[in-house]
């Protein structure tokens, strides 16, 4: 059978990113995996992201500047015109590697009915790779950083309904666990050998305080329908485990 290519729609969403854009873009241009649609959603930049997004506006198939609710709501738009059978997010100050397309477009060929795909991707510290999707209800962290080493069919992350924008911090989790617990999409993980990208770490995430965080994902628990008496214990324990970083 001959092996599919897949339109990959990446959305990277940009907010004064001057300093690490034009890598990012590039990340995407140097693939040598072509059949990609590229979609920028700048948030309203006040630096030079606008100068480098004209810069390379040949390779760009649609951009837009206009001053986003969130970072969600700027996904969500890349979300809304993506045309591809394929849909990533890559934050703008992270990077893809070369090959990362193609091995991608092996996985949703070799395994069809798989709905997304995470990879590993690097970090300061090394290598982030996991998928544990018994965890769900137990941990937050049950799989890998999501930009760059996440990919799903668009119509799945449409039908998860996109990332909810009453989230400030973790509406990425919320959508992770629609996606497996109320919508039981399948999917899987590369090999660990196979990493996707580099992300830098110094985010909007690392800079939420851990009381907020936590906070929010119990919340995004009871609201997806988990009793509350067992997210307060889960609560309670992640407090106890973590409790020095109460105070960072």
């Amino acid at each position: 059978m001959k092996k599919k290519k897949y339109l990959i729609s990446v959305c990277i969403p940009t907010l004064n990113s001057e300093k690490y854009l034009e890598k990012a873009i590039k990340s995407v241009i140097v693939q040598d995996y072509k059949n990609v649609q590229l979609i920028i959603i700048d948030g309203g930049s006040n630096d030079e992201t606008l100068s480098i997004i004209k810069k390379y506006r040949k390779y760009i198939n649609y951009w837009v500047s206009e001053k986003d609710r969130n970072l969600y709501d700027a996904w969500n738009k890349g979300l809304k015109v993506a045309k591809g059978e394929i849909f990533t997010i890559l934050c703008s100050d992270d990077y893809y590697f070369k090959n990362t397309f193609s091995i991608v477009n092996n996985y949703f060929n070799k395994f069809s009915k798989i709905n997304f795909l995470f990879g590993a991707a690097k970090m300061g510290w090394g290598v982030v790779h996991k998928y544990k999707p018994e965890k769900i209800k137990w941990s937050f962290g049950f799989y890998t950083t999501t930009t760059p080493a996440f990919f799903i069919k668009t119509k799945d992350a449409k039908k998860v309904g996109g990332w909810s924008l009453n989230y400030r911090t973790s509406s990425d989790y919320d959508f992770f666990y629609k996606m497996l617990v109320k919508h039981k999409m399948k999917g899987m993980i590369s090999k660990k050998t196979e990493v996707f990208g580099y992300r830098r770490s110094g985010g909007f995430s690392s800079k939420v305080p851990y009381l907020e965080w936590l906070n929010e994902c119990s919340r995004i628990r009871i609201d997806n329908g988990q009793n509350p008496v067992f997210v307060y214990l889960i609560h309670m324990m992640r407090l106890i485990k973590n409790f020095n970083k109460i105070f960072k």
